[in-house]
């Protein structure tokens, strides 16, 4: 065989680093093939850590970062609901635009609230509806005193009418027809509606709820 130098490289299986093993090598040129004697080789250690520690580590962040991207575009494209009025938000809604719009229409007082998502008691409420009934029947957005001697009621509505440029006005409606029971606006009883300004201060039977928006008075007709 003609005389060559060739540098020999392997990557031998971990349980074999720092060990001590016996080789022996073969080369094969054309038809001959020649083999050296038996010798001892010392495989160095090496850094383990580096090479089979660090590349799982390296898989398993990958796989992570995989995962949190998946996660982030699920999440942003995923049906959103308002925890307040329960509409369906659009992904690219920065927030409910139907509570952003009347985030400033929303009533003061001394009462507890009735809406399931907000059981307990609260001195402030939002109008998030187009009608919003005030008594004591169930579907009252605030649970007013009820009188052993009286049946459940709805007292008055406020409902909410769209004016141009997106601004809305807010109608106070007095639903019940018994006279004993006594509704006013700042001090002046009602008989049947008329539209709230931002302030105003309704009675109910004793009860006080004020009302506060961000309608100017001349932007109700």
């Amino acid at each position: 065989l003609p005389e060559m130098r060739r540098r020999l490289s392997f990557s031998p299986p971990y349980d074999l680093r720092g060990k001590r093993v016996r080789v022996r090598l073969q080369a094969s040129f054309g038809d001959k093939v020649v083999d050296s004697a038996p010798f001892n080789l010392n495989i160095l250690e090496g850094n383990i850590f580096l090479e089979k520690y660090l590349r799982a580590a390296l898989w398993l962040g990958l796989v992570l970062l995989v995962l949190w991207l998946g996660y982030r575009v699920a999440s942003h494209y995923r049906t959103k609901v308002c925890p307040d009025c329960a509409r369906i938000q659009r992904h690219t809604d920065p927030g409910c635009l139907f509570c952003l719009q009347n985030r400033d229409a929303f009533i003061i007082g001394n009462f507890n609230v009735r809406d399931k998502r907000k059981l307990g008691h609260s001195d402030l409420v939002r109008l998030v509806s187009d009608s919003s009934e005030i008594g004591t029947h169930r579907r009252s957005v605030v649970q007013l005193i009820k009188s052993t001697q009286k049946r459940r009621a709805c007292y008055v509505t406020i409902i909410r009418e769209a004016l141009p440029k997106n601004r809305f006005a807010y109608r106070l409606v007095r639903n019940v027809s018994d006279s004993s029971v006594t509704i006013s606006v700042n001090s002046n009883p009602i008989r049947k509606d008329r539209y709230l300004s931002s302030g105003d201060v309704l009675q109910i039977d004793g009860m006080e709820i004020s009302f506060y928006s961000g309608m100017e008075d001349s932007d109700v007709a």
